[in-house]
């Protein structure tokens, strides 16, 4: 994958982060997406895995996908129960290395919330500045995948 330039999406849980990090050692310019930011849920298990995504920002080839919010949450819209950990995982990671994605079809896997609804989450419902929705938006995936307009 690194000697193609393929952007590896990797969905795993808490139990797997240990392994995630032997990968990103052992293959530093592998550029790697943390779909689901180790399946986040609200419950006990929320800190230490919010722990252990932001103690992962110290590999540099690490991107955060912000999935999480409606599937994580026990609350509706806007899933206020998530907004703390979601903006811990901005901040050690920055908007450059963060990405929104819709989960589409949102209401296959999101049943809690519409498309637009998902993506009012990051345009409105989290404070983001505007330089940081645009890169969580947008500018950082288009980055990471090489898209040019």
């Amino acid at each position: 994958a690194g000697r193609l330039g393929i952007v590896i999406n990797a969905l795993l849980s808490l139990r797997a982060a240990d392994e995630l990090a032997q990968m990103l050692r052992a293959y530093p310019d592998l550029p790697v997406v943390l779909d689901h930011c180790l399946a986040l849920r609200a419950g006990p298990e929320l800190k230490p895995t919010v722990a252990k995504v932001v103690a992962l920002a110290q590999f540099p080839n690490l991107y955060a996908k912000l999935t999480f919010l409606p599937t994580g949450s026990v609350e509706g819209y806007p899933f206020r129960d998530m907004h703390d950990a979601c903006r811990r995982i901005i901040d050690a990671y920055g908007p450059e290395r963060c990405i929104w994605g819709s989960d589409f079809p949102t209401e296959l896997w999101c049943p809690k919330v519409t498309y637009s609804g998902h993506l009012q989450l990051f345009r409105e419902a989290l404070g983001l500045s505007p330089e940081e929705q645009a890169a969580i938006l947008g500018k950082t995936a288009a980055q990471l995948y090489g898209i040019t307009s």
